[in-house]
C-alpha cells in the first residue's frame, strides 16, 4: 500500500516541477542568454557597491 501512495506521490511531485525542470533545461542550451543575463546583474550589483563604498570610503576618512 504505502509503495503505491510513495509512487503517486513521486509522479506529482515530478508533474508540479515540470515547469522548472523545463525551463532550467532550456536556459542550459541557451549559455549566451544567461551569460547576459548574469552581466546585467554584475553591472547593476557594481553601480550600487561603488555607491556604498564612496560612502564608506568618506565616512571612514580613506576618500582622497
Amino acid at each position: 500500500m504505502y509503495g503505491k501512495v510513495k509512487l503517486e506521490l513521486v509522479d506529482l511531485i515530478w508533474e508540479y516541477f515540470r515547469e522548472a525542470r523545463d525551463k532550467r533545461e532550456k536556459l542550459e542550451n541557451d549559455r549566451a542568454y544567461v551569460h547576459e543575463v548574469l552581466g546585467r546583474g554584475a553591472e547593476k550589483a557594481r553601480e550600487k557597491a561603488i555607491v556604498t563604498l564612496d560612502l564608506v570610503k568618506e565616512r571612514t576618512g580613506l576618500k582622497y
